[in-house]
C-alpha cells in the first residue's frame, strides 16, 4: 500500500471513531458521558489492535487494549456471529475499574469478522456499599459493585435487554433514599416511574416527574408496614 492511501485510510478510520464517540455523547442519558464526557469509543481489529479512537480523557487510550484481547482471547474473532456483544468490567481481567463498562460489537462482512467496534463508557452507579461505586475504604473489589466477567450476549433484531435492579442508588434501604435522588434517577433513564413508586415508594407526576411529598410519606410508611419495618 503507498503512503497517500495509507493516510487516506487512516484519516477515514479516525473520522469514523470520532462519529461513533459523537453518536455515543449524544445519545447517552447520563450526566456524566453527555457532560463529562466520560467514554472511548474505537475501532479494532480481529488480531486485537487498535485501529483507530476517540477518546474524551486521555486515560482510556489505553484501557480499552487489555479488554480486548481478554475478550478475544475467551471468544475468538472466527466464532463471533451476528448480533453478538460482549461486555466486561473486571479489571483482574484487562478492564480499569468497575463503573468503567466495556462492551463490544463484531463487525461482519459476508459472514466473517473482518473489525471490531468497542466502546467503553463510565457508569455513574454499579452498586456496592458507597453511591457511585467508588468507595475509598473497600478492602475488595466486591464492595465496589457489580464485577463482570467477559461473557457473550447475544440479541436479535427486535429483541430487548432489560435489566431490573432495585436499590441501585447505591449502599441502604431504597425507602430511604432521597426522593429528589430518585427523580433524578427517573429523569436519567435508571429507573422507570412505576419502580420508583414500588421499590423506592416515591410517587412522582409525569411528565414533568414532580415528587409528591404528601403521597411519597405515606406511601412509604405503608410500605414500612407491609414489610414489617414500621
Amino acid at each position: 500500500m503507498d503512503l497517500i492511501t495509507l493516510e487516506v485510510l487512516r484519516n477515514k478510520f479516525d473520522v469514523i471513531a470520532d462519529e461513533m464517540e459523537m453518536a455515543l455523547l449524544k445519545s447517552a442519558y447520563s450526566s456524566i458521558v453527555k457532560e463529562g464526557m466520560d467514554a472511548s469509543a474505537a475501532l479494532f481489529t480481529i488480531g486485537g489492535e487498535t485501529i483507530a479512537q476517540a477518546a474524551s480523557i486521555p486515560i482510556h487510550l489505553g484501557s480499552l487494549v487489555p479488554a480486548v484481547q481478554r475478550i478475544l482471547q475467551a471468544f475468538p474473532a472466527p466464532t463471533m456471529a451476528e448480533g453478538d456483544v460482549y461486555i466486561m468490567n473486571d479489571p483482574y481481567d484487562g478492564g480499569s475499574h468497575l463503573p468503567d463498562i466495556v462492551i463490544v460489537v463484531p463487525i461482519l462482512y459476508q459472514g466473517h469478522t473482518v473489525a471490531l467496534s468497542t466502546t467503553m463508557t463510565h457508569n455513574q452507579d454499579v452498586g456496592g456499599k458507597t453511591p457511585g461505586s467508588v468507595p475509598t475504604d473497600a478492602t475488595e473489589i466486591f464492595q465496589e459493585g457489580l464485577r463482570l466477567p467477559k461473557r457473550v450476549l447475544t440479541l436479535h433484531e427486535g429483541e430487548r435487554l432489560h435489566v431490573d435492579t432495585p436499590g441501585g442508588g447505591g449502599y441502604g434501604d431504597p425507602l430511604e433514599r432521597a426522593p429528589e435522588a430518585v427523580r433524578q434517577d427517573v429523569c436519567d433513564r435508571r429507573v422507570t416511574v412505576p419502580m420508583a413508586r414500588t421499590q423506592y415508594g416515591v410517587v412522582m407526576h409525569e411528565p414533568s416527574f414532580t415528587v409528591d411529598q404528601e403521597a411519597t410519606q405515606s406511601l412509604r410508611a405503608a410500605l414500612r408496614t407491609q414489610c414489617g419495618r414500621a
